[in-house]
């Protein structure tokens, strides 16, 4: 979806890290200025689209039907879902309760629960979740993860595949997950786009995973 960009849209931040104002300009791409914090050496976007607008304009039609019908049909899709549940597997070596944050339409849960995982998902798309929950039948909440209230100490294994940047405060969700991970024995398992990478340093605004209005 085109988003409108314009003053009433946007939103100047601090670093959403270390909350501070010390930046150099790194490129600018659909409008947006991306910027790297020269304290902790975040990239993000300043300023930014405003939470208010992402929520009306943005989330609900990141799940339309055309796409649900391509990740539930997608080979290529099942199999990198088969390749991060084994490889969870491997470094865990035991099943247990999983959360999986983020979990879209639901497949990579409803492949851990055929292996015997206890599978919770957490989406704010109301057309993700209903997917999940119908063709599947997942335990999944609808919303974010704050609103889900979890016990604390609860899970044996957290996921967030390619969720983070699109986070606009990471430090109180980070520490939510914290709240609710078993602790010593827990496993929280991120995936971002690496924007320390080679192709992303070359290609800069060109890179696939540049997605400032959103990331």
């Amino acid at each position: 979806m085109e988003l409108l960009i314009n003053s009433e849209t946007l939103e100047p931040i601090n670093c959403p890290i270390c909350d501070q104002d010390e930046t150099t300009a790194v490129f600018i791409k659909d409008g947006l200025s991306v910027v790297e914090c020269e304290r902790c050496g975040l990239r993000y976007v300043n300023p930014r689209v405003n939470v208010q607008y992402l929520a009306a304009n943005y989330i609900e039609d990141y799940y339309p039907r055309e796409k649900i019908e391509r990740l539930h049909t997608n080979a290529m899709e099942w199999l990198l879902m088969r390749e991060r549940l084994s490889e969870i597997e491997r470094r865990i070596g035991r099943r247990g309760r999983l959360l999986d944050v983020g979990c879209g339409i639901g497949t990579f849960l409803h492949l851990a629960q055929e292996r015997g995982w206890e599978t919770h998902g957490v989406d704010p798309s109301e057309s993700g979740t209903a997917f999940a929950h119908e063709q599947y039948g997942l335990n999944v909440f609808c919303g974010d993860l704050f609103e889900a209230n979890f016990p604390d100490r609860y899970f044996d294994a957290i996921t967030l595949y390619h969720v983070l940047e699109h986070i606009l405060q990471p430090n109180p969700l980070l520490d939510e997950l914290r709240r609710i991970l078993k602790p010593k024995t827990g496993h929280l398992v991120i995936e971002v786009p690496n924007g320390g990478s080679i192709q992303s340093r070359l290609q800069k605004e060109n890179w696939p995973y540049v997605h400032p209005r959103d990331h």
